[in-house]
């Protein structure tokens, strides 16, 4: 009987763990240069994650497995039909990321001093 339960435990563990990481990980293209906490990130797809507690998250940053930059966002609650990518234009050419969007939530960048890696 341990042994059966400790199966499904298993199973419903592998089965629901990729839906709850899914949930913190986005996947995102710009298509011009756009600076995060600093760092500049040229033109092309990335993977976005981000853990914290309630609505304060550190937000990463990875183009494949690199790690390029972590930044302090908000997580917040939103009804939106669309993804969209906010930014501001920071005369340098490159313009600074304000908001990442998705159907129901957003991620809004805390201006601060954030680690690039």
């Amino acid at each position: 009987m341990k042994v059966k339960f400790a199966l499904v435990s298993l199973f419903l563990l592998t089965v629901t763990s990729p839906i709850f990481a899914a949930n913190n990980k986005k996947s995102v293209t710009f298509t011009e240069p756009v600076t995060v906490a600093g760092v500049v990130l040229q033109p092309g797809d990335y993977v976005v994650e981000w853990s914290g507690t309630d609505s304060d998250v550190q937000v990463t940053f990875f183009s494949g497995k690199n790690k390029l930059v972590t930044a302090p966002a908000k997580l917040v609650t939103i009804d939106s039909r669309y993804d969209a990518i906010t930014l501001r234009p920071d005369g340098s050419g490159s313009s600074t990321l304000v908001e990442i969007d998705s159907r129901h939530s957003a991620l809004r960048f805390v201006e601060s001093d954030a680690s690039g890696e």
